[in-house]
């Protein structure tokens, strides 16, 4: 155990203090508490650490290392400042066990770093880090716990990154988590370079509890990308995986990619939820994904229970590129839910909102100025539900939910709408399309729409069976569903572009590209749908490129070979580090 109590620490150079049982073994708990009441500042490196990492002596069988209950740690101070990277982290990287509880806390009214670094996490130093790491056959008997908390400003100018890794990196071994795993990052502002907050949980690796990732700031800025992800690839999640986020301003320079993965047999035993409240958001792209599936010819994963998107934008989100909303594999859970509610969206490229199979999509009160507007469910039963608001594309505005199985596709217009499409006509495409009693679909005046149902449930003289007194206002053409065009414009160009990135710590991830705002929607025009009404791309659609592997850095200071640990090389003694 070590505790430093002290009004205030400041060190003209590296700052770094650790609990080590590398290769030993602590029967009890294992702490290092910082309380100051003042500043702790650094003009170099700042790192806390507690490591329990086998270790390697002399070239033979690596010595266990054990920590019979607890691993606390925890940095608290008036403001914890540093004109170089600021690192705190528990490692059990390599096959180290923690039979208790992990908990690492990063508090002060400001956390603030100078430096501008950046790399790859879990190898390079970063800005700003904190995490547990448990990847490659680490083992944490209960709750893995990070919270990095200011009552004032966490600032980083260069990448940051507040994560769990738990994964099987380089298939070198899955982590094992027995309770929760939890990341949870509060301050009032939040100014980062790159900004990472995630769980990886892929490969094998298991999370007993719940995994949850909670951000909640007055005002996020983030000049460069925002992702948030909780990563359950091929792994096992007990409990409710869930990423939430408050924050008044929600900013980045580059995209928010903000995803639960779930493909490839992976198992979540509750909910899986992305739940986001801001008054404004601006990004080049917007990404907001449950993915029980990708496409690559992987099994599909599963979710017990329900999975929602939900988003709540009081004031307007600004997307320069293309905003989508996707939950993908929607029938492998109990429900799928995507529930988009205010706001103003205005999208330089497509707005798109996707289900590949059954769930219910409910836009309510919302305005979506794009380029183009593409709303699809595709499985038996899918349900798209519009109330209020209005929608608005330049090129083109599809709303799609297609399926003839079971009861069918239905659009549902529950409150006034207008929808307008000034390049060619709006086109609204399901087994049923209903407006409510007493509600208006007004197509605005510049614009025609072409409705294709099996039951047009609105008024006769609107061209439907006069089953609802509801109502279009405008250029309006009711025939029966299959003669729809393509949910993808006619012109599109195929999406041609595919890479595989290296996950973030380890693994790899499949990405398709696109370069405009119609290549997304050429995929599911060369898609096809089964039995089960739900949309899979032939692998030979999509163009392949050759993996990209990932060779960790060898980096010289002491500093950075203390986080020597979070590579795939072996772990080092702290007694080796030279000045």
């Amino acid at each position: 155990m070590v505790s430093v109590f002290a009004n205030s620490i400041s060190v003209g150079g590296e700052l770094s203090d650790y609990v080590a049982t590398n290769g030993g073994q602590i029967s009890g708990t294992a702490s290092l508490f910082y309380n100051v009441t003042g500043d702790i500042h650094s003009g170099a490196d700042t790192a806390f650490a507690i490591q329990a990492v086998p270790l390697n002596n002399g070239g033979g069988a690596l010595t266990p290392a054990i920590i019979g209950s607890d691993a606390l740690l925890s940095v608290n101070a008036g403001n914890i400042t540093s004109d170089g990277p600021i690192l705190a982290y528990t490692s059990l990287y390599g096959g180290g066990q923690i039979d208790g509880n992990v908990i690492v806390i990063l508090e002060g009214n400001n956390i603030t770093t100078a430096s501008s670094a950046s790399g790859i996490p879990g190898t390079d130093t970063m800005a700003l880090e904190a995490a547990i790491y448990s990847n490659v056959n680490g083992k944490i008997g209960k709750d893995a716990v990070l919270a990095v908390v200011a009552s004032q400003n966490i600032s980083a100018p260069g990448e940051t990154v507040f994560w769990i890794p738990n994964g099987n990196y380089q298939s070198l071994g899955p982590g094992s988590i027995g309770g929760n795993a939890e990341v949870d990052i509060s301050a009032s502002n939040i100014l980062t370079g790159h900004l990472l907050n995630q769980i990886l949980n892929y490969g094998g690796a298991s999370i007993g509890g719940n995994a949850l990732i909670s951000l909640d700031a007055t005002s996020l800025s983030v000049n460069g990308d925002f992702d948030a992800r909780i990563d359950n690839t091929a792994g096992t999640i007990g409990g409710d995986a869930a990423i939430t986020i408050n924050a008044a301003g929600l900013a980045a320079t580059g995209a928010q990619f903000l995803q639960l993965l779930n493909s490839n047999s992976g198992r979540i035993g509750g909910s899986a939820t992305i739940d986001v409240t801001t008054t404004n958001l601006s990004a080049d792209q917007l990404f907001v994904a449950i993915l029980n599936s990708v496409n690559d010819g992987s099994p599909t994963g599963t979710i017990t229970s329900n999975a929602a998107i939900n988003f709540n934008v009081s004031g307007t989100a600004t997307v320069t590129t293309d905003a989508t909303f996707q939950i993908n594999g929607s029938d492998s859970a109990a429900s799928s839910t995507i529930n988009l509610s205010g706001g103003t969206y205005n999208v330089g490229g497509t707005f798109e909102g996707f289900m590949d199979g059954s769930g219910t999509m409910t836009f309510t009160n919302v305005t979506i100025n794009a380029d183009t507007v593409k709303t699809g469910i595709f499985g038996a039963n899918g349900t798209l539900r519009i109330g209020g608001g209005s929608i608005s594309a330049n090129t083109l505005l599809h709303l799609y939910a297609p399926s003839i199985i079971g009861r069918g596709g239905i659009i549902d217009f529950v409150s006034d709408v207008t929808l307008s499409s000034s390049a060619t006509a709006a086109v609204i495409a399901a087994n049923t399309v209903t407006i409510e009693n007493g509600i208006v679909v007004t197509i605005a005046p510049s614009t025609s729409a072409n409705v294709y149902a099996n039951i047009p449930n609105y008024s006769a003289r609107s061209g439907g069976n006069g089953n609802t007194t509801g109502t279009f206002v405008g250029a309006v053409t009711t025939q029966p569903l299959g003669g729809q065009p393509p949910f993808n414009s006619p012109s599109a160009r195929l999406a041609a572009k595919q890479s595989q990135l290296g996950r973030l710590g380890g693994g790899m991830n499949r990405t398709i590209h696109v370069t405009d705002s119609s290549q997304l929607g050429s995929l599911l025009e060369n898609a096809s749908p089964g039995r089960d009404g739900k949309v899979r791309i032939a692998s030979a659609a999509v163009p392949r490129t050759a993996s990209v592997g990932k060779a960790p850095a060898q980096a010289p200071r002491a500093f950075d070979r203390h986080r020597s640990v979070a590579t795939n090389v072996g772990p080092k003694m702290l007694a080796s580090r030279s000045p």
